[in-house]
């Protein structure tokens, strides 16, 4: 609800508090792992997908969020290498074909 209403650091911190109560509860690392996503925070999100894998292996729409995850570092990682003098036309030509790279 909270990131339909685009509070996701609300969404963090509610679920943050939420695993003191229940650290083993994969819902609530699931669940802060989609406000990280939203937040841009891919290596947070990354850890706490992992978490809740660790958890429940048995639920892929976790897997989907971890690749989400992925590409959203990946993509990140890319427009750096853009913003570099040395690696901008072959970053950029990277960055053009990573949706193609996705129907194969």
């Amino acid at each position: 609800m909270y990131i339909a209403l685009e509070k996701p650091p609300r969404l963090k911190r509610d679920f943050t508090k939420a695993l003191e109560i229940a650290p083993k509860e994969p819902s609530i690392y699931f669940g802060r792992a989609q406000a990280e996503i939203t937040l841009k925070k891919f290596d947070e999100a990354i850890a706490d997908v992992d978490k809740t894998i660790e958890l429940k292996p048995d639920t892929p729409e976790v897997y989907k969020f971890r690749g989400f995850a992925d590409i959203g570092k990946a993509i990140g990682t890319l427009r750096l290498a853009i913003s570099t003098k040395q690696s901008r036309k072959s970053a950029g030509r990277a960055l053009i074909r990573a949706p193609r790279l996705r129907k194969t």
